[in-house]
Formats: structure tokens, C-alpha cells, sequence
């Protein structure tokens, strides 16, 4: 099982990540090692890995937990200070279409149901979305018969 490492270096501090499977959008482990003293870098990294590729990238990128987002969450943040390298050994990032499970979120398709039905301001705002489950739709109708 290949093993995928991002490295971040200044000089003896490291943070080292290490993916463990055989597709790099979706490892099957994720570790962190902390070598030397990295200072406020490790906690922003970890930080912006949390918050998930931005909307620009997520054709190309799952999660968080995508090494190529982790990859370059680790580049901006390196960036942020000075003296800081980043190394890796993944593959180059495919194109959009060739990522398996990919995040649909900015395509051009829009979902089965997206013609179905016409919803309200209202009937949006009982569910959070617009309704898309059976479940969700009998929440909007219980709230009518509420009103």
C-alpha cells in the first residue's frame, strides 16, 4: 500500500503527514509527526486543513481529509512564514473529471430533483435547504398544518 508524505521543514523542525492508500483523495489513514519545534505553524495548518478545500478547488479536491488539499493547505501556510519548505511526493493532481467521488457542489449539473418541485422562501427556511427527502418535505407540510 503506497504510504503519500507532505513535509513541511525549517530547519530541525518538521511536520510530517503521511497518507496511507491507494487513492490520495481518500487515504485510508492520515498521521501527523511532529519533529523538533514548529511553533504556531502546526496549529494554523491544522486549522486550515479543518476548514476544507475552498469552493474554487472542490472539482478537484473531496475534504479535509484529501491529501492534495492537505498538500496545499500546507504550501499556503508555509507561505505565511518564512522560511518554511514544503516537499511531497504525490502524483499530479488529476483533472476534475478523473476524481472519483468528487464533489459535484460546482458543476454545471444540477441534481435529479432540481426540476421536480418549485419551493418557497418559507418551505426552504422550515428545512435549512430546500427539501429534498420525503422526510424533509413532511417537515415543511407539518409546519403548514401549523400555521
Amino acid at each position: 500500500m503506497p504510504i503519500w508524505t507532505i513535509t513541511l521543514t525549517r530547519g530541525k523542525a518538521a511536520i510530517v503527514i503521511e497518507g496511507e492508500g491507494e487513492d490520495p483523495h481518500i487515504p485510508d489513514h492520515i498521521g501527523f509527526d511532529i519533529r523538533g519545534s514548529p511553533g504556531p505553524i502546526y496549529q494554523e495548518l491544522r486549522e486550515r486543513i479543518a476548514r476544507g478545500p475552498w469552493s474554487w478547488l472542490q472539482d478537484r479536491m473531496r475534504d479535509e481529509d484529501d491529501l492534495y488539499w492537505i498538500d496545499h493547505a500546507a504550501r499556503e501556510t508555509a507561505l505565511q512564514y518564512p522560511g518554511w519548505t514544503v516537499e511531497s511526493n504525490l502524483p499530479p493532481l488529476e483533472e476534475p473529471e478523473d476524481i472519483p467521488g468528487r464533489c459535484d457542489r460546482m458543476s454545471e449539473k444540477k441534481p435529479d430533483h432540481a426540476d421536480k418541485f418549485t419551493w418557497t422562501e418559507d418551505e426552504i427556511e422550515v428545512v435549512g435547504h430546500e427539501p429534498v427527502t420525503d422526510e424533509d418535505r413532511r417537515r415543511v407540510l407539518r409546519e403548514h398544518d401549523r400555521r
